[in-house]
């Protein structure tokens, strides 16, 4: 006897895709970098996340650009 796993579709694992990304990478003073981490963990967001949102507040929402160019 055949199991049925075969004939239901598979699903993705992991999270949803957040998009285009790109990778940055830097360094920054010690202290600076301690406390970036600490709020990261302080707020249980990754490291990836809070950057993106420090860049969005310095340069804005790339969605909005997105929409501007359409």
């Amino acid at each position: 006897m055949e199991s049925d796993s075969h004939s239901q579709p598979k699903r993705k694992a992991g999270r949803p895709s957040k998009g285009p990304r790109e990778t940055v990478w830097g360094k920054v003073p010690t202290p600076l970098a301690r406390r970036f981490k600490a709020d990261a963990e302080k707020r249980d967001i990754s490291q990836a996340d809070l950057l993106a949102e420090v860049l969005r507040k310095v340069y804005g929402d790339e969605r909005e650009e997105m929409a501007l160019s359409a």
